[in-house]
């Protein structure tokens, strides 16, 4: 973590507008937009993590004896345990999975974002069952996003969107991979500088 505030200082970012499992514990979050995925390539603890660009894109890391990337989702979130902040998250697949498992239940199935409820997610980083790392539990109230919520997150999304962003992250590795070859960024595009992970 310290390293994510280390950079986003260095490009006057603020680490606050990201949300992240940081600790064991419970945290309470409401999904705000249709996840985007993002792969990742991991390479062994000391080492530095590559984010995939695409096999189609030229993606080095698809090579036989490579592990598969690891997928997450990009979305927004309310932090409800730091002052209901408008977040962007990169939460893991398993919590994808858990949500599709409460649109099969009648009680918590929703057809759009953001979800009518919040949910409860116990990450514990040491269990040994990766299926138990992080577990997710609904809210029974079903209540929609404030007017207020609903404001931040469309100046949010002005800003950056989880597509922008999952682009931009994309970007920004293509050029750390090729710094002859660097990526001229559209003027209303995200500058993948401002993301500080």
């Amino acid at each position: 973590m310290d390293d994510i505030k280390t950079e986003s200082k260095k490009y006057g970012a603020s680490d606050s507008n990201y949300f992240k499992f940081e600790k064991a514990g419970t945290y309470k979050i409401r999904i705000l937009n249709k996840p985007k995925v993002i792969a990742t390539h991991f390479f062994g603890k000391g080492n530095p993590s590559v984010v995939c660009v695409g096999m189609d894109e030229g993606c080095v890391h698809h090579k036989e004896t490579d592990k598969k990337p690891s997928i997450k989702l990009a979305t927004y979130v309310i932090d409800r345990d730091d002052e209901n902040k408008i977040k962007m998250a990169e939460l893991p697949l398993s919590i994808s999975y858990s949500v599709n498992d409460l649109q099969e239940d009648s009680d918590f199935a929703f057809s759009e974002f953001p979800m009518p409820y919040d949910v409860k997610v116990k990450y514990d980083p040491d269990n040994d069952d990766p299926k138990m790392i992080y577990r997710l539990q609904p809210s029974p109230k079903h209540e929609p996003v404030t007017d207020e919520e609903q404001v931040a997150l469309d100046e949010a999304m002005k800003k950056m969107t989880p597509e922008s962003y999952v682009e931009a992250k994309k970007k920004r590795q293509k050029e750390k991979s090729n710094p002859a070859a660097k990526v001229e960024y559209p003027k209303d595009d995200i500058n993948p500088d401002d993301i500080p992970f």
